[in-house]
């Protein structure tokens, strides 16, 4: 009977636990505004987490944390703008029929002429998020300055991810 339970055992195969960092590049255009409060930008994002799950030899199922750990926004686009204009901006996620998340904040934007901004990331679970094909990412905020043409952003995200592998 030892011998059975034994080897019954020893057939089964030990999940392990894996930790890893992964970037998530979003790039967007703004028209120009007057002074006020928008929503900036809201781009549906094609979800690359599965493919980097399998890199990992895991999959979505054994998913168990996913949690933005960085949230960085740059002006690509014209030379010379900057986010001055900007008072402050919060980053939101959705998906199927999950309503919207904060997932990033900053408040207020410092002014000097900064091209790239770091927000504060939100302590938000995104495992349910990233059981989708497609995310919406949207920017929303105010501004009191005018903004001067269409301006081209990146966005990068930076998500802590902890996954089961065999």
């Amino acid at each position: 009977m030892f011998m059975a339970a034994a080897w019954a055992l020893t057939g089964c195969e030990k999940l392990n636990k894996v930790n890893f960092e992964h970037k998530i590049d979003v790039y967007f255009d703004v028209n120009p505004v007057n002074p006020g409060n928008y929503t900036y930008a809201e781009v549906v994002v094609t979800n690359d987490i599965e493919e980097v799950l399998n890199d990992y030899k895991g999959s979505l199922d054994k998913l168990q944390s996913l949690k933005i750990i960085g949230f960085e926004m740059t002006v690509e686009f014209p030379a010379g703008s900057t986010f001055d204009p900007y008072d402050n901006l919060d980053a939101y996620i959705s998906a199927g029929n999950l309503g919207e998340g904060l997932i990033a904040t900053i408040d207020p934007v410092p002014d000097g002429g900064l091209t790239t901004i770091a927000f504060y990331a939100e302590d938000l679970e995104l495992v349910d998020y990233f059981q989708y094909d497609t995310f919406t990412l949207w920017v929303k905020g105010s501004n009191s300055g005018q903004t001067i043409g269409v301006t081209s952003f990146k966005v990068t995200m930076k998500v802590a991810v902890e996954t089961q592998v065999l």
